[in-house]
């Protein structure tokens, strides 16, 4: 592995553990059973995605950043519900993209992708409803 492709998966990693801290932060804010359960599988596959591309970069991420931290609660209470999830749902199509440069010779990160494409539909799935 190249230091390029190093630092870009473990860029990626630290997106994918971002992700599992929004999402069940999110899940907390549920007020359905069936929305937290579905915010909870969508942190599960997010911590996969981190424990995947641990098993590339050999590299521990330890803290989600406090700005990660505060955003999502920013833009839930500033934007709302709908709007929230249709901003996760571009964020998480867009992310498919730059990880598109290393799937073939990161094989595993196809399932990412392929994972990302589907968080992006449910996202904006939930953009629709109303709780």
């Amino acid at each position: 592995m190249t230091k390029k492709q190093l630092k870009a998966l473990i860029k990626f990693q630290k997106s994918e553990m971002d992700a599992v801290f929004m999402y069940k932060k999110l899940a907390e804010y549920a007020k359905t059973e069936e929305r937290k359960e579905i915010l909870l599988k969508a942190a599960a596959d997010e911590g996969k995605h981190a424990g995947i591309l641990h098993g590339y970069t050999e590299t521990v991420i330890k803290k989600v950043p406090k700005t990660m931290q505060r955003g999502v609660l920013f833009a839930y209470k500033v934007f709302g519900k709908n709007l929230t999830f249709k901003f996760i749902s571009i964020g998480e199509k867009a992310s498919v993209k730059p990880y598109s440069k290393y799937a073939d010779e990161f094989p595993k990160i196809k399932e990412i992708m392929a994972d990302e494409l589907h968080h992006a539909a449910v996202a904006l799935e939930l953009s629709k409803t109303k709780e």
